[in-house]
């Protein structure tokens, strides 16, 4: 489980500026640093 900062900015990335999810999940380790699956980011 990842933190509410993350998460948001997930939400964000994905919802708000149309990131597939792979560049979402991509755009999230570059961030934060931490192991984001393509996966996680569709939940």
């Amino acid at each position: 489980m990842y933190g509410p900062r993350l998460a948001g900015i997930g939400v964000y990335l994905l919802h708000g500026q149309f990131l597939s999810l792979s560049r979402t999940a991509q755009a999230l380790r570059d961030l934060f640093g931490a192991p984001v699956a393509a996966g996680t980011v569709a939940c």
